[in-house]
């Protein structure tokens, strides 16, 4: 146990005690106060489970009381030991396997460790908490963001007439705000605000939330990430070079060229690098110059910056038909598939676009409120793992520029589709191309998406006979809606022409 007495970053070396001999090594540190390094909140009346998987591992729980008696009852592997600390990091106790103890506490958050006594051991424990008083537990424990402002809430459980208060701490006052949920008594919610990151580097900032009558509380971490951060160039030849202009979260572009509907692009193209499965986010706010009928703007990820690259993009044109256009091998004809979006920018002249990698799959969605998403195409594409992503702009027009106006950029790791799903259940959804016999043999068999309520998990089945019982129906995969759309591929639609799916729920959050 170390006492850090001044804030700041330390540095820990790790090193043969004689350096001369290279080993593994495992380490593992918590804090003993504010209910540990990203600890998991304990409500009164819970029994929880857990494992230690290397000898040195230490699990840390947090638990909010606003003062009473609490009894533990604590089980587990051979040398399992469990510590608990009080708000300032002094310990209460220590408990072993089959120990039960019963303590009263001061209002404060406490810190629970559970490890090997003798950092030698490893295997399963558990323990059950029961209390006489108020418990909280807040959920969930944190939060990470991207750089553009956001609102966001805290769930506050406690039981009826305990008190609770919070303030954001003085570090991140500056851009965090709490908006509602000051305090109360019994369960509540906080409701916060952050303001847009501007600056080069991300932050870290925190709301504490805590019993009445103690400044030791719940840490809820909000780590806010950095703006996206581009570089522009000029696809092709245009007639005008291409350039951008950026301001606390604002890209605005500039781009002239043919477009990027033939074999090959010409246009203005902002951008970074991502590696594997990942997505960009973007508002598009409105374009001006260029052919009044089709200048074009947008998100696109492409194999390599040669005109003629396999590229996907999703974009807008100044009629506002939303796009969803690939190119599926180099030097290839681009196609498309569009809409009128014409109902989707009145109003506010703006609209979110969403492009996502799976794999060989991408996917197009769009939003008015960045929030909740449509679904607009999805193809089939075979690239390399590292892809250029970013804002093409294009004036359809070799000798004009076209200016377009973006911002709420985020790109790099995917994530799961925001808002709430809108049907009882999932849907599957057609993209790709003709499905030609050339087209299931590029594939490998026949894509479709599963698109439904994130978290959720199903038996996707197939079966060539409709009118048979469904048990009887071929089981093709068992997946899980991580992201809220997934893709399917049959590979038996090689050889078997005529094919129905159904999707079976199992469980979910």
């Amino acid at each position: 146990s170390l006492t850090l007495t001044n804030t700041g970053t330390y540095t820990i070396l790790v090193h043969a005690s004689g350096y001369y001999i290279t080993a593994s090594y495992t380490l593992s540190i918590q804090s003993h106060t504010g209910g540990g390094c990203i600890g998991t909140a304990v409500a009164c009346g819970q029994t929880v489970s857990g494992s230690t998987s290397y000898p040195t591992e230490m699990d840390a729980f947090g638990l909010g009381t606003g003062g009473g008696t609490l009894i533990f009852g604590f089980s587990g592997f051979s040398g399992v030991e469990f510590d608990l600390y009080d708000p300032a990091g002094n310990r209460v106790f220590v408990e072993g396997a089959g120990g039960t103890t019963n303590v009263t506490l001061a209002a404060g958050v406490y810190t629970l460790l559970v490890h090997s006594s003798s950092y030698s051991g490893s295997g399963s424990y558990g323990f059950t908490l029961n209390c006489f008083g108020c418990n909280y537990v807040i959920s969930p424990t944190g939060a990470s963001l991207g750089a553009s402002a956001t609102n966001g809430t805290v769930a506050m459980t406690a039981g009826s007439g305990c008190c609770w208060t919070n303030w954001v701490a003085p570090v991140s006052s500056s851009w965090i705000s709490i908006t509602s949920g000051s305090g109360g008594s019994g369960n509540g919610t906080v409701t916060y605000s952050v303001a847009q990151n501007c600056n080069a580097s991300a932050r870290s900032g925190q709301i504490i939330i805590a019993p009445c009558g103690t400044t030791n509380g719940f840490s809820f971490v909000i780590n806010q990430a950095n703006p996206v951060t581009l570089t522009g160039q000029d696809i092709g030849a245009p007639g005008v070079p291409g350039s951008f202009g950026y301001s606390c979260g604002t890209y605005s572009v500039s781009g002239s060229g043919e477009g990027t509907d033939g074999t090959a692009d010409v246009f203005y193209f902002l951008n970074q690098a991502i590696t594997g499965d990942g997505q960009i986010i973007v508002r598009f706010q409105g374009i001006q110059g260029g052919d009044p009928q089709l200048a074009e703007a947008g998100i696109m990820m492409r194999q390599t910056m040669d005109p003629g690259s396999a590229q996907v993009s999703l974009s807008i044109n100044a009629r506002t038909n939303v796009m969803f256009r690939r190119r599926l091998a180099a030097n290839n004809s681009a196609v498309q598939n569009s809409l009128p979006g014409m109902s989707l920018v009145q109003g506010t002249g703006s609209l979110w676009l969403r492009l996502s990698r799976m794999g060989s799959t991408f996917i197009g969605h769009y939003s008015t409120n960045g929030l909740d998403w449509q679904y607009m195409w999805f193809t089939t594409l075979n690239m390399t793992n590292l892809v250029q992503v970013g804002l093409a702009v294009t004036a359809h027009h070799h000798g004009q520029l076209a200016t377009a106006t973006f911002d709420n950029v985020t790109a790099g790791v995917l994530t799961p589709l925001s808002g709430t799903w809108p049907l009882p259940g999932p849907l599957l959804l057609l993209g790709g191309q003709a499905w030609s016999q050339a087209e299931f043999q590029r594939v490998g068999g026949f894509e479709f998406l599963l698109a439904g309520v994130v978290g959720d998990y199903f038996n996707i089945k197939s079966s060539s006979n409709a009118a048979a019982p469904f048990a009887s129906w071929p089981l093709l995969s068992t997946v899980t809606n991580t992201y809220g759309v997934i893709p399917i591929l049959d590979a038996q639609a090689l050889t078997n022409k005529v094919r129905f799916y159904r999707a079976q729920k199992l469980g979910g959050p």
